[in-house]
């Protein structure tokens, strides 16, 4: 599994859940805790920014077949 590809996953579901309008804040500071993880964590191993967001683009645009071949790709 790309571990890249799964943070991007990850970030994708973060950024939707911060979009809701009826979050409170409670949800949010967890959201925000879960965005700062993933941050951190792509810092820590070096990984690219630019790649993420080329990932969290591709995740948005995958069909529910097309995932598990993304993933291991």
């Amino acid at each position: 599994m790309n571990e890249l590809k799964k943070l991007a996953k990850e970030m994708v579901w973060v950024q939707d859940g911060l979009k809701k309008e009826t979050l409170t804040e409670l949800d949010r500071e967890e959201l925000n805790e879960e965005h700062e993880r993933i941050t951190n964590t792509m810092l820590t191993k070096g990984y690219s920014a630019s790649l993420l967001v080329q990932y969290m683009e591709e995740y948005r645009e995958l069909g529910l077949g097309d995932y598990q071949a993304w993933i291991n790709s």
